[in-house]
């Protein structure tokens, strides 16, 4: 099985208490590197079916840049936390694909903003990511 190093980078406000409690932790785990509570149970989306879709937001290679870089800051003036995440994975199962899938109806933004990209370690730039519906 061959994968590609790919660079994945998401930035963006969420609405968190309207959320169940999983999609929560599932956002938390991706934008903070927090561990999954002991009975958590994926939502339902097939991101979650992909062997690897753990290493999102935990792993980086020297493909792209060596450290993942994670940003989950609360707003004082709204309801919204604004997030930001950059790592990379060996993609096997386009775990990228189905991230942003899952992740862009979160995203509070308005239909073609640019919610991030993802970039295969050989293309020479990267792949924008819009927010396909308000």
């Amino acid at each position: 099985m061959m994968g590609m190093h790919t660079e994945i980078m998401v930035k963006g406000d969420v609405f968190l208490k309207q959320k169940d409690q999983n999609t929560e932790a599932a956002l938390r785990y991706f934008f903070t590197g927090q561990d999954l509570p002991e009975d958590f149970q994926a939502p339902r989306h097939e991101l979650f079916r992909c062997l690897r879709w753990e290493g999102i937001g935990r792993c980086a290679s020297d493909c792209h840049h060596p450290k993942v870089i994670r940003s989950f800051e609360h707003s004082s003036v709204s309801t919204t936390t604004s997030v930001f995440m950059r790592c990379d994975l060996k993609a096997y199962d386009d775990e990228h694909v189905h991230f942003f899938d899952w992740v862009a109806p979160y995203v509070d933004a308005i239909k073609d903003d640019v919610i991030g990209y993802h970039w295969y370690e050989d293309d020479e730039a990267p792949t924008l990511i819009r927010k396909v519906t308000d």
